[in-house]
């Protein structure tokens, strides 16, 4: 129970119809799970937290290997091809609906295979990649943010900026200000 087993539950990551996954053995699943019990025994300060932290790794890493066992061949090979597409145009720019005709899907079977191998949408990956891209560009001082925003087919810097603000938590200049002090 509790918060994040809540979130869980609501976001389709444990199921009721499906409380056990056939796995066989994992080596990163046996590993977390030795960890979990070495923290148990020892129960050093803060082991709670650390716990409850393999706890959720456990889950994920369950998740990963049940979706990726799901996923059909023909779907994961879209899925792979549809990544390497946007990989390539970061900074061109493409639409989700070119990559689902140079993948020879529709923009629905793209939209519902994408979101189920990797719990985003095409787009909210894609824009995850461009923002990450940004990330990198900023570590250049020479570089605007006019001009990155540019570089990176964003309509204007405003658009940017606010995006940039909304997935990374501060602005385009801020988030180089922060760079440059860590340096």
């Amino acid at each position: 129970g509790g918060p994040h087993a809540e979130r869980l539950w609501k976001n389709g990551i444990l199921e009721a119809e499906r409380p056990v996954f056939e796995m066989g053995i994992q080596d990163d699943l046996v590993q977390a799970f030795e960890a979990a019990l070495e923290l148990c025994r020892d129960q050093s300060p803060g082991f709670q937290i650390r716990l409850g932290a393999l706890v959720l790794q456990i889950v994920a890493s369950v998740h990963a290997h049940q979706k990726y066992a799901d996923q059909d061949q023909e779907s994961a090979a879209t899925i792979a091809r549809a990544r390497q597409l946007m990989r390539r145009s970061v900074e061109s720019g493409i639409s989700v609906e070119a990559v689902a005709e140079q993948c020879g899907v529709t923009y629905t079977e793209l939209l519902r295979s994408f979101r189920d191998y990797t719990g985003l949408t095409p787009y909210q990956y894609f824009l995850q990649m461009r923002i990450h891209r940004a990330k990198e560009l900023l570590r250049d001082p020479g570089l605007q943010v006019k001009e990155i925003a540019s570089r990176l087919s964003f309509d204007n810097q405003f658009y940017f900026a606010r995006l940039f603000k909304q997935k990374a938590g501060v602005s385009p200049t801020e988030w180089r200000r922060g760079v440059r002090r860590a340096g």
